[in-house]
């Protein structure tokens, strides 16, 4: 237990509660999340052929695959199901606005943006 005189360190905090956890259900999570959602689906089936996309956290990258023409550089931290294909993952618990404010600061521009099945979404341009 740890002691409320010596917390522990972020990282070590961070490696119990977030990473080994999410290591230990990714397997059954990963198959509840077998098809893309709609709205994402949708948004890169109407992007330019050549288009790059960043898809942060992509878990299984079952949206890898929704459009050939479209290039998706994906991040993860668990292995996936292939185990050729292993991600990096940077987690953040956003507050509402701040994903939006994130953007902004990278000189992004909103085209959409919400909250949905507990994950904050945005679809920007630069």
């Amino acid at each position: 237990m740890e002691s409320q005189a010596h917390p522990p360190e972020p990282e070590s905090y961070e490696d119990r509660h977030v990473h080994q956890v999410y290591q230990q259900i990714a397997p059954h999570f990963s198959s509840t999340r077998y098809k893309p959602w709609p709205i994402v689906e949708r948004f890169l089936k109407e992007l330019p052929a050549g288009s790059v996309g960043l898809d942060v956290g992509c878990g299984n990258g079952k949206y890898l695959a929704v459009d050939a023409n479209v290039f998706i550089v994906a991040s993860d931290r668990v292995g996936v199901a292939d185990q050729s294909r292993t991600f990096q993952r940077y987690y953040h618990l956003y507050r509402s606005g701040e994903l939006e404010h994130d953007i902004g600061l990278a000189g992004g521009t909103i085209l959409d943006a919400g909250y949905e099945k507990d994950n904050w979404w945005a679809i920007a341009a630069r």
